[in-house]
């Protein structure tokens, strides 16, 4: 079960899917969940954090901009002569799909504050 729909990416991108991207979109979506689950060790948790949906929407924005350059690749520079190309990785990044990064493990891992009573060390 995704967590997140084509609509939702195509607000964060702040355009329309493209007929390939849409069909990429729909399996990276599921891939998603399933690295979420993997990652939380919870699978269709009731209800569902709102964490869950904001990872799997940029993880696939991430694998869309990514679609230009090599897979999984941060930056790239090319050179037509004397023939030159420079590929940064991303460290997390895993080729041809979607991935989870630091950010998104964060995002995940986030229950928000917690909170724990002062008192005097002297009172037992």
């Amino acid at each position: 079960m995704a967590y997140a729909t084509d609509e939702d990416v195509e607000a964060q991108l702040g355009r329309s899917l493209t007929v390939t991207e849409q069909a990429q979109v729909t399996g990276w979506l599921e891939d998603a969940a399933i690295l979420i689950d993997a990652y939380t060790g919870t699978a269709d948790p009731d209800p569902v954090p709102a964490s869950y949906k904001r990872v799997s929407v940029n993880m696939v924005v991430r694998a869309l901009g990514a679609s230009d350059m090599v897979p999984g690749a941060s930056s790239g520079t090319e050179t037509v002569g004397p023939f030159s190309r420079t590929v940064q990785f991303i460290r997390d990044a895993a080729p041809g799909g979607v991935w989870l990064s630091s950010v998104d493990k964060t995002m995940l891992r986030g229950r928000g504050f917690t909170s724990a009573p002062l008192g005097s060390e002297r009172r037992y």
